[in-house]
């Protein structure tokens, strides 16, 4: 039996542009090149590089948030003048973007595209590391959902609340089955054997509801980007610690403590999260290494710069 073209057909049932788009797929050597060089429809020029699967790499490393892994796709989108990018992981469950001028979307500007665009009925999930701030930014009265960081934890809430569609920082995004809500999923779906509810993250899912999505706007993803509220992100920021689980509490109560006065909410979901009217921060301990994660976003290049260094300075 031919499962890459079972799969491959089941991908295309959701594969609808709207109009022409040159898209260009940068896989990373992995997996994923053997599915999308069949995504083959009408209104879709599809470039691929870097698509014959190779554990040893030879272009870039597996991860796209290694410095420099993106630099090839930036090329081929110059090169074919194509209106958006795509790069995998290795295995092809993570999807991150490059616009038609070869600057990397931000993963919260790729999931509030999804929730505009994407056919998915609110509320919508995100992880802590996401945060709810940056979407309220966009629009003030969005219906978001925040929960822990991790496949667990992401799939239970989506259980829990009956989501459609949840975003993760780390470039997951996740759907659940035929991107219908579970009453939907109950009567007969593929994806829900026996009635069970069905959830699953996908890079290529994800690059075709983008796909999708970009293919309905009046402008291009760049002009999106730039017609939203300009916000920086200080990118996951890991810092080893060798402490017990106690001084790590210790360390979230000082910073709380530090920073209570001027908090609009603080957050325990996972480690600490707080939001301030202008900026906001999580900090928690990695569920796979024995690092502290501290992440932080803010209206101003200022006000990161300064409150990141105020925050290094208290975990070092």
């Amino acid at each position: 039996m031919n499962y890459i073209k079972i799969y491959v057909n089941f991908l295309k049932k959701f594969l609808k542009p709207a109009k022409p788009l040159k898209i260009v797929f940068d896989c990373s050597n992995g997996t994923a090149g053997l599915i999308v060089r069949q995504l083959k429809i009408e209104n879709l020029k599809l470039k691929i590089i870097n698509g014959n699967p190779d554990g040893n790499f030879p272009a870039h490393g597996p991860d796209p948030l290694k410095k420099g892994a993106i630099i090839n796709l930036q090329s081929a989108i110059y090169k074919y003048k194509a209106d958006f990018g795509v790069i995998f992981d290795a295995d092809g469950d993570r999807a991150f973007f490059v616009d038609n001028l070869g600057r990397q979307v931000d993963s919260d500007i790729i999931a509030y595209l999804l929730m505009l665009k994407g056919g998915f009925k609110p509320p919508y999930l995100v992880d802590v590391a996401e945060g709810k701030r940056p979407f309220y930014w966009f629009a003030p009265k969005m219906n978001i959902i925040e929960t822990r960081t991790g496949h667990y934890f992401i799939k239970k809430m989506m259980r829990k609340k009956d989501i459609e569609f949840a975003a993760e920082h780390s470039g997951h995004y996740y759907f659940s089955a035929e991107g219908g809500s579970a009453s939907r999923r109950r009567r007969g779906s593929p994806l829900a054997a026996g009635g069970k509810d069905f959830y699953f993250d996908s890079g290529i899912m994800t690059a075709i509801k983008i796909i999708n999505a970009v293919s309905r706007l009046p402008y291009s993803l760049a002009n999106f980007v730039d017609l939203l509220p300009q916000h920086y992100q200080s990118g996951e920021i890991s810092v080893k610690r060798q402490a017990s689980g106690v001084r790590l509490r210790e360390l979230l109560e000082k910073i709380e403590k530090n920073y209570r006065k001027d908090a609009l909410k603080i957050s325990h979901t996972d480690g600490l999260t707080m939001e301030f009217e202008d900026w906001w921060l999580n900090i928690r301990l990695s569920n796979t290494e024995l690092v502290i994660r501290l992440n932080i976003e803010a209206e101003s290049k200022g006000v990161l710069q300064k409150e990141k260094k105020k925050l290094l300075t208290i975990i070092n």
